[in-house]
């Protein structure tokens, strides 16, 4: 069976921050609900570049570069993106390289919403990942640290799904060596987009469980109980300003960590009357780089990202 490599694709666009991403869907007439079920993942994804439909199953998050202190080797991790089981024996995975493929075992089904890491070294990677035991390898290549296409076909030779990164802005450097691996935020949204992926919030990625950064559902734009963001100016120094809003009086509390996790600032947890405020960071005693702010009330947790520049 001959293999038939994808061009990479031609990456335009802005600084690739979560932010940046609300920031479209607002743009798009499209709002993003984080509170849906898992259910409604499939019903639209009618964002940037028209109707899209996801495939069965979709490369969903991937590390390229690992971290010296966390040396897992390259890992792709697919996920069952439907309620149906789905046969995976001898699908494909390769990349833009003439003899570089890995097939996977005949036998192998994918339960529904369930994932699959595929392994560049199996053993480096569940030393790392004990829990972690829906993992094989090895595939017999490395995915480049200087971006490329990595593909996965089916039995059958037909192309199942595709993605061209690159590890340069405006896709996001944490994924580069730094600790986090790249995501995709929904299965609902054609993950050869530049904006369909982020950098892990979460150190070292979330294989075999759901993204850390992650919209469960994409719908029709509808008015919201709450919203916050995006921040402006950003990238910012030293100040940046993070507008919200409510339809109804509550209490919200927005709170800034750092790209590893860390809690660096409560900017509010008060109660607010209806209608449109803001919150201002001041990022002067911090170190440059990216900051995540989550703002929350009641059951509702929305989430953006700033970039801090000295």
């Amino acid at each position: 069976m001959k293999i038939t490599h994808l061009p990479p694709a031609r990456i335009t666009g802005w600084m690739m921050t979560i932010a940046g991403i609300l920031a479209i869907f607002m743009l798009t007439g499209v709002s993003v609900s984080a509170d849906a079920p898992a259910g409604t993942l499939l019903e639209q994804a009618a964002l940037i570049n028209g109707v899209y439909t996801p495939p069965p199953v979709v490369i969903n998050e991937f590390n390229f570069n690992s971290p010296d202190d966390w040396n897992t080797d390259d890992w792709v991790e697919l996920f069952n993106n439907g309620p149906d089981p789905v046969d995976i024996s001898e699908f494909i995975f390769t990349d833009n390289e003439e003899g570089h493929f890995f097939i996977i075992p005949d036998g192998m089904t994918m339960a529904p919403w369930s994932y699959l890491v595929l392994c560049r070294n199996w053993i480096f990677f569940r030393i790392l990942n004990p829990e972690m035991e829906a993992a094989i390898g090895n595939f017999p290549f490395g995915l480049s640290g200087g971006g490329e296409s990595i593909m996965l076909y089916n039995a059958a030779g037909a192309l199942v799904d595709s993605v061209a990164y690159d590890d340069k802005l405006p896709w996001p450097p944490e994924a580069d060596g730094l600790g986090s691996t790249l995501e995709l935020i929904t299965p609902a949204l054609d993950n050869n987009t530049l904006y369909s992926w982020v950098a892990s919030t979460q150190l070292h990625g979330t294989p075999g469980e759901r993204n850390s950064v992650f919209i469960t559902s994409v719908t029709a734009a509808q008015p919201e109980v709450f919203s916050a963001g995006p921040a402006y100016p950003n990238p910012f120094n030293p100040v940046t300003v993070i507008p919200f809003s409510l339809n109804a009086p509550g209490h919200v509390r927005i709170e800034i960590f750092s790209i590893l996790g860390q809690r660096v600032a409560v900017l509010t947890d008060s109660s607010f009357s209806a209608g449109t405020h803001s919150v201002v960071f001041d990022g002067r005693s911090l170190a440059a780089g990216i900051y995540i702010y989550r703002a929350q009330t009641g059951k509702t947790t929305l989430t953006g990202s700033v970039l801090l520049v000295k």
